[in-house]
């Protein structure tokens, strides 16, 4: 037990000030970020038909690309260009999402809710791929990249529940509006913490602009293995999402529903009824609890990873992971265990992969590109993503072949890995500039 202590003490101390500024301002953002998903939830946003057409998903799932058009192009070159271009985004985007929150207080219930939860998307994208693009110069240590990244998004993951919580007992004692006014407040907070990140100049952060195929080849060659990782995570949440709610309804009622019914009623709660023909919200619930642990196992054992493997071999631990939780949940009869497998290994294998990538990218990549790079690259992930999810909502698949799609779409990122070759020629999949030579 002290032992574990102690280790908990050590991951979640840094004894670096410039590293918690970072800390801090990510943890406002995110608290934020979670107190306007509880506001939106119960707003116009989320106010559709559950049985609606499956083409109205697919528009949704596209609608979520577009903020990486702006991010892309636009806004992670320019941030690049400026000097402390990466922490004046930050406020930047700080600042927009507390006037953005504040706006949505007047029109949450009005049409104009969309262009502003918009607005605040492009905000969001921005923040988190200036904030990757901040560790390098905060973190003195090349090998402490992967302890940093895995900090920063496990107390992200805490601070979220705790938001999380606050929004939803705030939206069940007042409004939506109170919920979206304590969200502004956090932005506020994050663009006063930001201007107290400090950068400092060591190995880490010094330019060079020596570009060497090898660094080129080893950031795009992950790049495409975590493509197979980004894929299956829509793939799987769009899957499970049908498959738990699709078929009919059971004929007779079983005993144990029975009770459960009598049970609620009995504690004052409303009788279930599954007008969708699917499950019962419990197995959402299993498939939700497999997913957050999956998380935040990975975020915390990522870095246990670190002390053992590089980056490159991090991602390939993960991928490995994926193939044999494919295989798992493929072969249980169950559809709720099934579910809880898969749903831990996508986000345990894609939240190992996320924390080994960035830091790769950090590692190899000179500071005055990253935030163009990280732009690209989120550009390019989210829209696997969105290809992946994009798959169970055109085709009708079974849950098992889609475990064992999802396996085998993790080998195939794991032979790109282990070849170290690309499913594509390096000049097609990104130019990436100024790499400082690495050992290989």
């Amino acid at each position: 037990m002290s032992q574990g202590f102690e280790k908990l003490k050590d991951f979640a101390s840094s004894q670096n000030p410039r590293f918690d500024a970072l800390l801090r301002t990510q943890a406002a953002s995110v608290a934020g970020d979670t107190l306007l998903t509880v506001a939106l939830a119960n707003s116009l946003f989320f106010e559709v038909d559950p049985n609606g057409a499956r083409w109205r998903i697919g528009l949704y799932l596209l609608f979520t690309l577009a903020p990486f058009a702006i991010v892309a192009p636009l806004l992670g070159p320019a941030m690049d260009k400026l000097k402390g271009g990466h922490k004046l985004t930050v406020i930047a985007s700080a600042v927009g999402r507390a006037l953005l929150m504040i706006a949505l207080v007047f029109y949450v219930r009005n049409l104009l809710l969309f262009p502003l939860a918009f607005g605040m998307l492009v905000f969001s994208k921005t923040h988190a791929v200036a904030k990757s693009s901040l560790v390098p110069g905060v973190v003195g240590d090349q090998a402490d990249l992967v302890k940093s990244n895995s900090r920063l998004t496990v107390t992200g993951a805490i601070v979220g529940g705790l938001a999380g919580a606050i929004g939803v007992v705030a939206l069940q004692l007042f409004n939506t509006q109170i919920v979206l006014g304590v969200g502004s407040a956090a932005f506020i907070a994050c663009a006063l913490f930001a201007p107290k990140i400090e950068m400092m100049q060591s190995p880490t952060s010094q330019v060079s602009l020596e570009t060497t195929p090898t660094a080129t080849n080893s950031v795009v060659v992950n790049s495409t293995s975590m493509g197979f990782l980004r894929a299956s995570v829509g793939f799987i949440t769009m899957l499970l999402a049908f498959d738990l709610r699709g078929g009919v309804d059971p004929g007779p009622v079983g005993p144990g529903v029975e009770l459960g019914h009598r049970v609620r009623e009995a504690l004052g709660f409303e009788r279930l009824v599954l007008s969708s023909g699917g499950a019962p919200p419990w197995h959402f619930g299993v498939a939700l609890v497999g997913a957050g642990l999956g998380g935040l196992t990975g975020a915390v054992g990522v870095t246990w990873l670190r002390k053992r493997f590089v980056e490159e071999r991090i991602i390939a631990i993960g991928l490995a992971f994926l193939i044999a939780a494919g295989i798992v949940a493929t072969a249980i009869p169950s559809t709720v265990l099934s579910a809880f497998v898969i749903s831990l290994g996508v986000t345990l294998a894609s939240q190992v992969g996320k924390q080994a990538f960035d830091s790769l990218v950090q590692r190899d990549l000179s500071t005055v590109s990253l935030g163009k790079t990280f732009s690209r690259f989120e550009s390019r992930f989210q829209l696997v993503w969105v290809l992946g999810a994009l798959i169970p909502v055109v085709i009708v698949l079974p849950s098992q072949v889609g475990y064992l799609l999802v396996a085998l779409g993790a080998a195939i990122g794991l032979v790109v890995n282990l070849t170290k070759k690309p499913l594509v020629p390096i000049s097609l999949v990104a130019k990436i500039p100024s790499f400082r030579r690495t050992e290989s």
